[in-house]
C-alpha cells in the first residue's frame, strides 16, 4: 500500500534531494511538491495527501501557520 505524500520546501536543492530520497521508497508516493505554503493550500483538497513534509521556515506564511490552518480544515473534512 502506498503512502501519499507531499513536500513543501522553498529551498530548491533541498526539495530536489528530498524528492529523490522519497522516490527510493516503494511505499512513499510523492503526489506533488510546493515551494510555498500558499501554493500547497490551493491544491491540498484536490491531492488529499496522507503525509505532508513541511518546512517551518517558509517565506510569507510559515510552515507552522500553514499546519494550524490545515488542521482546522481537516477537522471539518470527512475523508
Amino acid at each position: 500500500m502506498s503512502i501519499k505524500t507531499v513536500i513543501v520546501e522553498d529551498d530548491l536543492e533541498v526539495l530536489k534531494g528530498l524528492r529523490q530520497v522519497f522516490n527510493l521508497s516503494e511505499e512513499l508516493v510523492v503526489l506533488d511538491t510546493f515551494t510555498s505554503a500558499e501554493s500547497f493550500l490551493e491544491k491540498v483538497d484536490e491531492l488529499t495527501p496522507e503525509v505532508v513534509l513541511m518546512d517551518i521556515g517558509l517565506p510569507k506564511m510559515n510552515g507552522i501557520e500553514c499546519v494550524k490552518l490545515l488542521s482546522k480544515n481537516i477537522q471539518t473534512c470527512s475523508f
